[in-house]
C-alpha cells in the first residue's frame, strides 16, 4: 500500500518479489496534476488514480529496481524486485 501525499508518495520504495502477482493499492486522496497518473514505464503501465482507493495489478518478471512515477517523471519512487 501507499498514498499520494503533499509530499509525494509515502512510502516511495516498496519491496515485491519477481513472478510473484502484486495488487498495489494507492490512496489518491492528494493526487492532483500529474499524481494523478501512476506510470510503470518499464511495465508498459498507465493508470489514472482515483481520489480514493486505486488498486493496480502487475507482475515484475526479473530482480532488480522498478521505477514508478506521476505522468510527468517529477514525483518518483521504486519498487525493489526480490
Amino acid at each position: 500500500s501507499m498514498a499520494v501525499t503533499r509530499n509525494g508518495y509515502e512510502p516511495n520504495n516498496l519491496t515485491i518479489k519477481a513472478g510473484v502477482p502484486v495488487r498495489w493499492k494507492i490512496d489518491g486522496a492528494w493526487a492532483a496534476g500529474c499524481t494523478s497518473i501512476m506510470t510503470i514505464p518499464s511495465l508498459n503501465i498507465s493508470e489514472p488514480l482515483n481520489k480514493g482507493e486505486t488498486i493496480i495489478s502487475f507482475t515484475a518478471p526479473n530482480k532488480g529496481t522498478v521505477a514508478f512515477m506521476c505522468s510527468m517523471g517529477m514525483v518518483r519512487g521504486s519498487f525493489t524486485v526480490l
